[in-house]
């Protein structure tokens, strides 16, 4: 019998019951619904899926030279080893998360050393043909509970994640943050993993603005988009390899108008975080993070403002900076005269 299904009859209910109640109406059984065969679907023991993962490294063995599955599931923590007794954590799981047809991984990783103990959650996407993309599933903090396990909701894979946070409005940089428990549902859509929102907002968007830098620098970039998909990008410093982008970028102002297909996706996730008229800082335990600012005018005059030192906030947030950013080499821009306006309605 494994630790989790022990701890299950002997541990009392932990913490955020009302938070799972709120999925358990939605939870299924876990169905494979495999449309197209891959070499995933013949793993079928711990030591098949280890020599698995480091042969389909994409990054020349960045598990080198082992991946270890945390088999034991022995966590930190009360709280956390009742979460983990309560959601029936399991080892790895395969299960088609962006719909492709192949069945894709999410496996705990056992990190031991004397500089860090604990558990790992990665998720290798499949894409077929051998070809797969390592993920790891993180928040933004740096403890040692992070648990992951596969539901099914609305007929779909779910995560369900219950990992440590840093809280809300703490002050970066600060290394000794105490850390908080929080438990998020994810789906993939758009492209990644997001926390579900099962009633999607429909605000009328009409200015979206992003500036970013690391830590300790002054801010790098700067994106601006309106209603009408007019774009003005600048680049106000350009770091090369040694900065917050791996090859250089010219500095100056430059103008666009976003595609259709691309404006639509931003507009999408953005109906699926959370926007709400108020200010909202997070940051993470550790030092030379990058930290992004967002500024999102909607619905006349309604401002939702992010300050997100360490760029990991919410899922969502994470990958509307990836969708904005992404801007700078899918758009046409052209250069303009620099005189600090942005473009106005």
């Amino acid at each position: 019998m494994s630790v989790a299904h022990t701890l299950t009859k002997l541990l009392l209910p932990g913490l955020f019951l009302v938070l799972a109640f709120s999925v358990k109406a939605q939870l299924q059984s876990i169905i494979p619904q495999l449309v197209i065969p891959s070499d995933v679907d013949s793993l079928r023991t711990v030591a098949d899926v280890e020599v698995w993962i480091v042969q389909h490294e994409p990054r020349k063995n960045y598990f080198y030279p082992r991946f270890l599955v945390d088999t034991t599931l022995i966590q930190f923590g009360l709280a956390c080893q009742k979460q983990c007794a309560k959601l029936l954590v399991e080892p790895w799981v395969k299960a088609d998360f962006d719909g492709n047809g192949y069945a894709d991984l999410l496996v705990l990783r056992r990190r031991s050393s004397k500089w860090t103990e604990g558990t790992e959650p990665w998720l290798f996407m499949n894409y077929g043909n051998q070809q797969c993309e390592p993920r790891r599933l993180y928040g933004r903090g740096q403890g040692h509970c992070e648990q992951p396990t596969v539901i099914r909701l609305e007929n779909r894979p779910a995560i369900v994640y219950f990992h440590a946070v840093t809280p809300l409005n703490s002050q970066p940089g600060n290394l000794v943050l105490p850390s908080v428990l929080q438990l998020d549902t994810l789906v993939f859509q758009h492209g990644a993993f997001m926390e579900y929102n099962r009633h999607p907002s429909k605000h009328q968007l009409e200015k979206i603005e992003i500036a970013s830098g690391l830590h300790d620098y002054d801010t790098a970039t700067e994106i601006t988009i309106l209603a009408d998909r007019t774009a003005i990008y600048r680049q106000l410093k350009d770091y090369g390899a040694w900065g917050p982008f791996s090859s250089p970028r010219p500095v100056g102002s430059f103008q666009a108008t976003v595609d259709t297909v691309s404006f639509n996706r931003i507009q999408r996730v953005l109906q699926i975080i959370r926007l709400r008229n108020a200010t909202v800082s997070y940051t993470v335990n550790w030092t030379d993070a990058g930290t992004e600012h967002l500024r999102v005018s909607y619905d006349q005059d309604k401002v939702f403002e992010v300050e997100d030192c360490g760029e990991q906030g919410t899922f969502g947030l994470n990958h509307l900076y990836s969708l904005l950013y992404k801007l700078r080499e899918t758009q046409k821009w052209r250069p303009i005269n620099d005189n600090n306006d942005t473009p106005t309605r």
